[in-house]
């Protein structure tokens, strides 16, 4: 009887693991059939040159899904699972490429125009990245608590209406970057920021994740011990009451 129940559960965690082997790619496919080909987005974004004209982008890479207007005019082309952000290219004035990305590792922006540039400001619409780059550099730079909070705030809000997906990204990777920065620095001002900035839609999914991917941090758990009413935000949207207990105390 033993050897029977043995082999009785030996057969269900084989079976298990069949199901899980075929099931897998069925799930993959449910995910990314529709979405344009991953090869094939990074090698049409790599044939957009510099100075190229958005006649030679259409072209190229067809009709945008989004565009975003700023000083620089950027579009969004398809995005896939598989991209850590979504391909795009920025024209100025004239109607020029003068940046292109593509996933995290290619970045081509022309003389003076780059992440960081003075000449790159949020002047209006959605922010693009390269605008939110220069938010988190002019934060970094601010040496007194109340302009960084400022910084970060003014940031938060211009992100906080997304009605995109390739918008939802650029939420996500910019608080995950706000995330890695305090894990490192355990600047107070960013917790203050995000505090304070009022949360909404989908906006607030985010957030409360922003909040999730801190929970092991010590001094976190420490803060929101205090006052855990930032984190009650998020009972109803992500959290359980209970499960905001159990995140303050590490469990």
């Amino acid at each position: 009887m033993k050897k029977f129940k043995k082999y009785l559960i030996w057969s269900a965690v084989i079976v298990a693991g069949l199901f899980a082997i075929l099931i897998t790619p069925i799930i993959y496919w449910s995910v990314t059939s529709d979405a344009r080909p991953y090869e094939e987005i990074r090698k049409d974004i790599r044939r957009i040159e510099l100075g190229m004209s958005k006649e030679d982008v259409l072209e190229i890479m067809g009709q945008p899904v989004a565009v975003r207007r700023a000083e620089l005019e950027t579009w969004l082309f398809d995005d896939h699972p598989l991209l850590s952000e979504p391909p795009r290219c920025s024209f100025d004035q004239s109607g020029r490429v003068v940046g292109i990305v593509c996933d995290d590792d290619y970045r081509i922006w022309a003389e003076g125009v780059g992440c960081g540039s003075s000449s790159i400001l949020y002047v209006g619409g959605y922010p693009t990245p390269q605008e939110i780059d220069l938010q988190i550099e002019r934060y970094r730079e601010a040496t007194d608590p109340g302009p960084r909070v400022d910084t970060l705030k003014a940031m938060l809000k211009s992100l906080s209406n997304p009605t995109s997906v390739g918008e939802d990204m650029i939420i996500r990777g910019t608080l995950s970057e706000l995330a890695e920065i305090y894990l490192k620095e355990h600047d107070e001002a960013i917790l203050i920021a995000v505090d304070e900035t009022p949360i909404q839609a989908g906006f607030a999914n985010f957030v409360c994740d922003f909040y999730s991917n801190l929970a092991e941090d010590s001094l976190f758990r420490e803060r929101y011990r205090r006052d855990n009413g930032p984190l009650k935000r998020c009972v109803g949207i992500s959290f359980s009451e209970s499960e905001v207990d159990s995140l303050l105390k590490g469990e």
